[in-house]
C-alpha cells in the first residue's frame, strides 16, 4: 500500500518538489515546538515571580483547599508559628489551633466557601491582634479554595488607645477645672471616679498626707465606678510606718505598682487577683497626698502611672486654688477692717498679691509678689503705676497700651477678670507667663479699686505645650499624627489650597526588617525616611505619619512638574543598612492624587 502511494505521487509531483513540501513541514514543526517551549519557559518565570513575591511578603499568607485544608503557606506565616511546611500542608485549624481560635477561624472559611465573597476581621491570639482578610479563589483543577492574608496590628491598636488616653486624660482635666464644685471634696470625688474609668480600676482611694505630723488621712473612696466616700467631721488617722506601699510612695517620692499573678480560687472556679497602684501628688517638693487605683484585670504600667500623676497633679493645683480663691473672696468685705490680719494671710500665700486704686497705682503688695517680680521691699512699688512696672509689654515683645490693660476692666465694670495668656515683668526686664485674677474691691456699695491675684504659670504652660505637641505629633518622627489630620481636614478642603496633591507612602518590607535587625533599628530607619520628607517638602506642605509605616503629604497649591518629586526623594532614604533589591524604593508604594480625601478610610 505503501509503495503503491508513493508510486503514485512519484508520478503526479517532481522528487524534488516532495523534498521542499517535507523540509517545509518540519520546519513548521520544528518552529510550533521551539514556540511553545519559550512560552512554557516564559510561564515558568511569571509562576516563580508570582512565588517569590508570595514568600516575601511581610503578610501572613496562605491558601486552603475546600476541606479548609492548608494548601500553601509562606515564610512570614512559617516564621510566626516557628513550624515547617510540612506542619501545616493538609491540616486545619482544629489540628493545628485552640478550639476557639478554631472556631473562629473556620466560621470565617464556610462564610468564603458559602457565599463566595470576601471577609475582614480583627482575631486576637496569645496576647497580639491580627486583621484577617479571607477571599475565594480558585486553585488547580478548578476546585475551589480559600486565599489568606493576615497581619499584626497590635502596636497599631496600641498606638491608638494610647492617643486615646491623652485625649480622655486632658478631658478630665478641662472638665475638673471648668465644672462648678460645691467643695473640693466634691471635686476630688469627681476627679477620682473618672481615674477609675482611666485606669480600668475596680477601686480607688485618695489619702491625705500630713508631713508634720506623719500621718494619713483617708479623703476619697470608690467602690467599682461609684464613689463612696461622704464628707466627714472625723476623719480617722494611719501612722506612716503602717501604710504598705502608700508609705513607699511617700518615702521615695515615685509610684509604686504591685500585680499579683492571676490564681484559680481554693473551692472555685473564679480566678482570684489584686493589683494596686499608689502615685504621690508632690507640690513644692513635698507629698500633700497619695492616690490608689487597684483590681485592674491587666495590671498596671508605668504609663499608667505617669498618666495618674499628671492628672492628679493638674488637678490638685486646681483645687488648692479655687480654694484660695473662695478664702479670698471670702475675706474681701473685711480687707480694711482687718489689714493685720490679712497681710499675714496674704504673706502666706504662693500666689502673687497685689491692690491698686482707681488710677491703677499699687496700694499694697504681699511677699510672694515681691519675690515672682524680682523685688526686695514693698516702698519699690507702693504708690506706683502697676501697668508702667509690671505689665506693660506683650508677649511678643510690643509694647502693651495702658488703655487697652485687661486689669483694669475689673474697676468700671465691676467684674472679676481673669487672664493666662498675658506676661508680667520682673525688675531685670524679664517677663514670665501669668494667670491673674483681677476682683474689684468694694466699701459701700462703691468700687474703690481692685486686688489682683497672679502666679507664675511658665512650667504649666511648658507642660501644656508638651501635652499639645503629644496629642497632635508621633513621638518617634516628630511628625504630625493621624489626630492632627483629622482636626486639620476641613481646612484643607478650602478652595485656596487647591490644586492639592495627596502623597500616600507605606515602607516596604519594614516588617522584614524589624524582624532581622530588630526594632531600634527599624525605628531609625523611620526617623531617616521622616527627614528625607521633611527636607523634600515646601514650608506650607503638611506631612503625617498616620500608622505603622504609613506617610501622608498633602501638597497645597501644586502643579503637574511636582508629580513624581517625592518617589525620586525616596531615593534619598538609602537602604540605612537593611536589604533591599535592586530597584527597590524603600519609602515604599507612593501614589499621588489630586481627590479627595477621607481621614477615616485612605486616599481615593
Amino acid at each position: 500500500m505503501k509503495m503503491s502511494l508513493l508510486s503514485i505521487t512519484n508520478q503526479v509531483v517532481p522528487m524534488e518538489v516532495m523534498v521542499i513540501m517535507i523540509a517545509a513541514a518540519l520546519g513548521i514543526l520544528v518552529f510550533h515546538i521551539m514556540r511553545f517551549r519559550g512560552r512554557r519557559k516564559e510561564c515558568t518565570e511569571y509562576v516563580n515571580l508570582a512565588l517569590d513575591f508570595f514568600e516575601a511578603d511581610h503578610r501572613f499568607l496562605t491558601f486552603k483547599d475546600e476541606e479548609k485544608r492548608y494548601f500553601m503557606v509562606n515564610r512570614a506565616f512559617l516564621r510566626l508559628h516557628g513550624k515547617e511546611k510540612e506542619d501545616f500542608i493538609g491540616k486545619t485549624d482544629w489540628e493545628l489551633q485552640r478550639n476557639d481560635l478554631a472556631e473562629a477561624l473556620e466560621r470565617m472559611d464556610d462564610h468564603v466557601l458559602t457565599t463566595g465573597t470576601s471577609l475582614e476581621e480583627v482575631v486576637y491570639a496569645k496576647e497580639r491582634v491580627y486583621r484577617i482578610r479571607k477571599f475565594p479563589v480558585r486553585l488547580p483543577g478548578n476546585k475551589a479554595g480559600i486565599g489568606i492574608n493576615a497581619e499584626d496590628i497590635t502596636e497599631d491598636i496600641a498606638y491608638e488607645k494610647e492617643l486615646a488616653r491623652i485625649i480622655r486624660r486632658n478631658e478630665i482635666l478641662v472638665s475638673a477645672f471648668a465644672k462648678d464644685f460645691d467643695s473640693s471634696h466634691e471635686q476630688l470625688d469627681y476627679v477620682l471616679y473618672q481615674a477609675l474609668e482611666l485606669t480600668g480600676s475596680d477601686y480607688g482611694y485618695i489619702y491625705l498626707f500630713d508631713e508634720k505630723e506623719k500621718f494619713f488621712s483617708l479623703e476619697n473612696f470608690a467602690v467599682k465606678g461609684k464613689v463612696s466616700s461622704k464628707r466627714r467631721t472625723y476623719k480617722q488617722n494611719y501612722r506612716l510606718e503602717n501604710m504598705g506601699l502608700w508609705s513607699q510612695s511617700v518615702r521615695t517620692k515615685e509610684a509604686h505598682i504591685f500585680n499579683r499573678e492571676k490564681r484559680t480560687a481554693r473551692n472555685t472556679e473564679e480566678e482570684d487577683y489584686f493589683n494596686l497602684m499608689t502615685v504621690p501628688v508632690i507640690l513644692e517638693d513635698q507629698v500633700v497626698a497619695v492616690v490608689g487605683v487597684a483590681n485592674n484585670p491587666k495590671g498596671y504600667t508605668k504609663v499608667d502611672a505617669e498618666e495618674l500623676s499628671l492628672l492628679m497633679i493638674g488637678v490638685w493645683n486646681a483645687k488648692d486654688r479655687r480654694e484660695f480663691t473662695l478664702a479670698l473672696r471670702d475675706m474681701n468685705t473685711d480687707l480694711l477692717e482687718n489689714k493685720e490680719k490679712l497681710t499675714l494671710i496674704l504673706n502666706s500665700s504662693a500666689d502673687g498679691i497685689y491692690g491698686m486704686d482707681m488710677e491703677g497705682n499699687f496700694t499694697f503688695i504681699n511677699q510672694s509678689a515681691l519675690s515672682i517680680l524680682g523685688y526686695e521691699k514693698v516702698l519699690d512699688l507702693i504708690g506706683k503705676n502697676c501697668h508702667e512696672m509690671i505689665h506693660h509689654k506683650r508677649k511678643d515683645g510690643t509694647v502693651y497700651p495702658e488703655e487697652e490693660c485687661r486689669i483694669y476692666d475689673a474697676i468700671p465694670k465691676g467684674e472679676t477678670v481673669t487672664c493666662e495668656d498675658e506676661v508680667f515683668l520682673r525688675k531685670d526686664g524679664t517677663s514670665f507667663s501669668v494667670q491673674y485674677s483681677a476682683h474689684p474691691q468694694i466699701r459701700d456699695g462703691k468700687i474703690i479699686g481692685a486686688v489682683v491675684t497672679f502666679s507664675d504659670i511658665t512650667e504649666r504652660k511648658k507642660q501644656e505645650e508638651e501635652v499639645l505637641y503629644l496629642t497632635y505629633h508621633d513621638p518617634l518622627t516628630g511628625l504630625y499624627n493621624r489626630a492632627y489630620l483629622d482636626k486639620v481636614y476641613p481646612d484643607l478642603e478650602e478652595e485656596e489650597n487647591y490644586p492639592m496633591s495627596v502623597v500616600v507612602g507605606d515602607v516596604n518590607g519594614l516588617k522584614l526588617s524589624n524582624d532581622i535587625f530588630g526594632h531600634q533599628r527599624g525605628d531609625q530607619f523611620l526617623k531617616r525616611i521622616a527627614e528625607v520628607i521633611k527636607h523634600s517638602i515646601r514650608e506650607e506642605d503638611l506631612v503625617f505619619r498616620v500608622g505603622g509605616d504609613e506617610f501622608y503629604l498633602f501638597l497645597r497649591n501644586t502643579r503637574e512638574e511636582r508629580k513624581g518629586r517625592h518617589e525620586q526623594d525616596s531615593e534619598g532614604c538609602g537602604d540605612g543598612g537593611f536589604p533591599r533589591r535592586p530597584g527597590q524604593h524603600f519609602l515604599g508604594d507612593f501614589g499621588e492624587s489630586g481627590r479627595s480625601y477621607d481621614p477615616g478610610g485612605s486616599a481615593e
